[in-house]
């Protein structure tokens, strides 16, 4: 994303497009992965709100705990991942801006705006990431 709000100051909409894309498609393999984490916390009934007593053996080490830890994970990670979608929404539409060639040196403000929105993104998940996977277990 930083590579293209640079492109973006130099007004090369080839390059501009270019990371974009890449920026679009790192977010949606993210997003791919949650929705792998989720399934399989779903198939190990790890999901809030189900009878705890049913937890598969891999989530009955700390079965006290568990409940609260999950609330907060899902909550978390879903919030996350909201914000994810709409920054790839985002970035879509500033795509298709940039392929209308709509920027130049004096005027890629949007460019600015939608890589700041994403690092910002990035870096709650930079503090949500050792909180609920490294301190996890």
């Amino acid at each position: 994303m930083a590579l293209a709000v640079h492109a973006a100051s130099d007004a090369d909409g080839r390059r501009i497009v270019r990371w974009l894309w890449l920026t679009i498609g790192l977010g949606v393999l993210f997003l791919l992965i949650k929705g792998t984490e989720y399934t399989i916390e779903w198939h190990d009934r790890l999901i809030p709100y189900w009878h705890w007593s049913d937890v598969s053996p891999k989530g009955r080490e700390r079965a006290d705990q568990l409940p609260l830890f999950m609330a907060f994970y899902f909550v978390m990670t879903m919030l996350h991942a909201i914000h994810m979608v709409i920054g790839v929404g985002v970035l879509g539409t500033v795509l298709v801006m940039a392929k209308r060639r709509n920027f130049t040196r004096e005027y890629h403000h949007p460019v600015e705006v939608v890589g700041l929105y994403w690092h910002f993104v990035d870096t709650v998940w930079v503090f949500l990431f050792p909180t609920l996977y490294l301190l996890r277990h």
